[in-house]
């Protein structure tokens, strides 16, 4: 559903689009870890991998 964006958001509003983002975050990582093994944990993107990235 569309927000109205002919009114700003409040800190409730925020607070609750977070809580979804990270939901979904999990979400894809537990899919990522049933399609490509390991564990959701190692899908994180807030966490640097562990060769440095190279």
């Amino acid at each position: 559903m569309a927000r109205d964006q002919t009114t700003p958001m409040t800190d409730e509003d925020i607070e609750a689009l977070r809580e979804d983002i990270e939901a979904l975050r999990q979400a894809v990582r537990e899919d990522l870890a049933a399609d490509f093994g390991g564990d959701s944990e190692d899908y994180r993107a807030d966490k640097p991998i562990p060769d440095g990235g190279e």
